[in-house]
């Protein structure tokens, strides 16, 4: 399991919801956590889906989510709003 990547981010633009992506024609999925209260938004790699279900299950439970959003989308505009922490 890689290691979670932080991002400073804007508070207007941010995607506001747990997503798990999972590109399609590729093997690793991503958890990605918005801002939850003073934690920065993170995204981390998974080889498994069923890890990453687990943790994005996790995450809603804490954020009041309903449900966990999946997208199959390559494109990154889950990022818009973002920006890495060095």
């Amino acid at each position: 399991m890689a290691n979670r990547l932080r991002y400073r981010y804007d508070p207007e633009s941010v995607l506001t919801q747990v997503l798990i992506i999972w590109p399609q024609n590729r093997a690793e999925h991503f958890v990605y956590c918005p801002p939850v209260g003073d934690e920065l938004p993170w995204i981390q790699e998974f080889a498994d889906y069923d890890e990453a279900i687990g943790v994005a299950s996790h995450l809603i439970a804490k954020t009041g989510q309903r449900h966990v959003q999946l997208t199959r989308d390559s494109v990154t505009w889950w990022l818009t709003g973002l920006k890495r922490v060095d």
